[in-house]
């Protein structure tokens, strides 16, 4: 039986957005970059066409194209937090098992949008080159005290469909030549999203939550890089550098107008869940998220304190570069995955 391909992936799901929808189940967003004055600042949209992009999710194996990946988003962190997210709007008692498939589903919305990509390409860009000179002239001894055999067993052994990592011995030359090869694209990226799921956070899973109300007149809008992971040094000195294991670091993400997931790393005694923040922390934290945002807000009503915290940028320039990045993002990765998978 065939099975329809799954090429419109939501980064933000539509299990998330539906939080955050009005009485006719529409979203409220807001465009942080537009193409000039006229576009109306705020718009109306369902939850179904809003916050994806096609083949984001999608890559190439040795087999051929897949959509595994967005499959396995929605096996292993969407479906299992389906009841959490339930409890959590009606304030419902939730058991470890809820706690837990609330965490890894944060880890997940943390790792999986556009913003966090392009974030991780540019700092894998960054350290990469440096990274491999350091350690190859040590692999490269360890690699000449094998026999020719055994070095002929490494070719294309490190190949994997979602690590595009791979290890090329030149037999051609006297001495064999060690190559690696290594793409820093969607593969990589979406292959980096699964190991931390299923590595580092059974490290960091039993970190104490909680869940807090907005100040009485307030609500939470999100965005669409809605983790924040937040370094707070002192008053108006902090950055999003924070990380899940690190001491002090402080983790949040709206949850809904009213629902506010949060914790602080290392800490043993969060605020009680249901607790209602006072005004000016919550307006702290509005600002927080407006700051953090990529490209939209999304609130469940027209949020004139948004457009405050930040103003929109008006630049038809890099509104098309933008528009042009992600009409050219599948067709770029699907030539240098396919390439890969045909050396």
């Amino acid at each position: 039986m065939n099975r329809q391909f799954r090429r419109k992936n939501h980064y933000l799901p539509q299990m998330y957005l539906k939080n955050f929808t009005d009485e006719q189940n529409q979203l409220h967003s807001y465009r942080l970059l537009v193409s000039h004055d006229q576009v109306h600042k705020w718009k109306r949209t369902s939850v179904e066409g809003f916050a994806y992009h096609d083949n984001l999710y999608t890559y190439h194996t040795e087999q051929g194209e897949t959509d595994a990946m967005e499959r396995w988003f929605h096996q292993e962190v969407e479906q299992p937090v389906e009841k959490a997210l339930e409890k959590v709007v009606t304030d419902a008692q939730m058991t470890p098992n809820d706690w837990k498939n609330l965490i890894r589903f944060t880890m997940a919305l943390d790792l999986r949008t556009p913003a966090r990509m392009i974030q991780d390409m540019k700092r894998r860009n960054d350290t990469l080159p440096d990274f491999l000179n350091k350690s190859l002239p040590e692999s490269f001894q360890e690699f000449q005290s094998l026999s020719n055999e055994e070095k002929a067993n490494i070719a294309h052994k490190e190949k994997d469909d979602l690590f595009p990592f791979q290890i090329r011995v030149d037999q051609k030359r006297e001495n064999p030549v060690l190559e690696v090869c290594i793409t820093n694209g969607r593969s990589l990226w979406l292959g980096t999203i699964k190991s931390h799921l299923t590595q580092t956070l059974p490290k960091v899973i039993n970190q104490r939550w909680t869940i807090v109300h907005p100040a009485q007149g307030l609500t939470w809008f999100t965005s669409d890089f809605p983790v924040i992971r937040l370094n707070y040094y002192r008053k108006g000195k902090y950055d999003f550098q924070g990380g899940w294991g690190n001491s002090g670091s402080e983790l949040m993400l709206p949850l809904s107008p009213i629902h506010l997931l949060y914790t602080r790393v290392g800490s043993k005694k969060p605020w009680l869940r249901g607790t209602r923040l006072p005004f000016d922390l919550t307006q702290h934290i509005q600002k927080i998220i407006a700051e953090h945002a990529f490209c939209w807000f999304i609130a469940h009503k027209e949020d004139q304190e948004v457009s405050r915290l930040r103003p929109r940028v008006v630049n038809s320039q890099k509104f098309e570069a933008e528009k042009k990045f992600w009409e050219e993002w599948h067709s770029f990765n699907q030539q240098a995955e396919q390439s890969f998978w045909q050396e």
